[in-house]
């Protein structure tokens, strides 16, 4: 799908409403309820345990507890928000450190309330952060007659500039790391074959410092077909922002996550920027955490980070909002200072597709908001 124009409008949004995309949608997690985040109370359907390192675990609770998993939706934002795909992730420089092949990185995305969207399907958004604002606000009870201060990070944040305004962004953590060691899971011999590099000669400049820094280029086939599989790891270099000085991999490949668009096919991660641009409507399968990590100097507080980490991922509804693909880093390190039965069932059979005949009535489900 062509970009918009920085100076043109997006129509999608629109489009959602007066199509019935959102009707559909709507209609489709009202199936699903007892899967979805929104319909979820706390502490009656899932509760907190504590880990042998002392972090927070969130379970189902009923006759057969397990790890509690839920589906939300949103819409993805932009990155000054917090929306982060790039190659680094979440990774931050300091000093002479680089991403090599042990670097834990991850992506994440940060959730709006959909655009012109009907009000059934706010009111479900908000009952997304409505669930998650009774977590922290039963920990804030604890954290008060505690001896200890403690500094959190949190899973929303407001969109807004102004302070004291409510949080209304979901923030999440993808929850497989974005390069990984582990081996290809092979279906055939062409798809545990690595891409294909055809060398590109040199150019040569003028400038000599400029040339010192400019790698060699290589044009990597991009692969396709059976290729692109749940298992499968390629060279990072497909990935449009990845190179130069920051990273150290010797063996690490780009990982395959179970990221879905509109048409159930796997998104390859060269493509996020523009299948998961700004405005596009997602589905995402999740499970909560919270890291505590006690200070290590008495006079510092104890860092808690709360974090929804996605697991699956599908597309809902395209976006046809502006997009802007990074240019590859070649430039020298930055320093900064050292200061259904389960959600994964309903998540796979969840389907908002139009119908494919003539448009038929579409019963607009309900699904009340909580109160107070």
């Amino acid at each position: 799908m062509a970009s918009v124009a920085g100076n043109q409008l997006p129509t999608c949004y629109k489009t959602r409403r007066q199509d019935g995309t959102y009707d559909r949608i709507m209609a489709q997690l009202s199936k699903s309820l007892d899967q979805m985040f929104a319909s979820k109370d706390y502490p009656a359907d899932f509760a907190r345990t504590t880990n042998r390192k002392g972090h927070y675990e969130y379970y189902s609770t009923g006759d057969n507890p397990s790890e509690f998993s839920a589906l939300i939706i949103g819409q993805v934002m932009v990155s000054e928000w917090g929306t982060d795909l790039y190659a680094k992730g979440n990774f931050r420089p300091y000093d002479d450190n680089k991403i090599t092949d042990d670097t834990m990185v991850r992506n994440t995305l940060v959730l709006c309330v959909p655009s012109q969207v009907t009000t059934d399907l706010t009111e479900f958004y908000y009952d997304q952060i409505g669930t998650l604002n009774d977590i922290r606000m039963m920990d804030e009870k604890e954290e008060e007659s505690a001896v200890q201060n403690f500094r959190v990070t949190e899973w929303i944040r407001s969109s807004s500039m102004e302070p004291g305004k409510p949080s209304d962004l979901i923030v999440v953590t993808i929850a497989d790391p974005k390069y990984t060691m582990r081996a290809n899971l092979p279906i055939n011999a062409a798809a545990t074959a690595a891409p294909k590099v055809k060398h590109i000669k040199k150019k040569r400049t003028a400038n000599a410092e400029a040339e010192k820094m400019q790698d060699v280029q290589q044009e990597l086939t991009k692969p396709t077909g059976d290729d692109i599989r749940i298992g499968a790891n390629y060279d990072p270099h497909l990935l449009l922002n990845y190179g130069g000085n920051l990273f150290d991999h010797q063996k690490a490949r780009l990982h395959q996550h179970d990221f879905r668009g509109i048409d159930g096919m796997l998104i390859p991660p060269w493509d996020w920027f523009t299948a998961l641009r700004r405005g596009t409507l997602v589905l995402l399968n999740v499970s909560l955490h919270c890291w505590i990590y006690p200070p290590t100097n008495p006079k510092f507080p104890t860092r808690k980070t709360y974090q929804v980490q996605a697991h699956n991922l599908r597309v809902l509804s395209e976006s046809d909002e502006f997009c802007v693909i990074p240019r590859p880093t070649l430039s020298p390190i930055v320093r900064v200072s050292a200061h259904s039965s389960n959600p994964l069932t309903a998540f796979t059979e969840f389907n908002a597709s139009p119908p494919k005949k003539a448009k038929a009535d579409v019963t607009k489900g309900k699904v009340k908001a909580k109160t107070d």
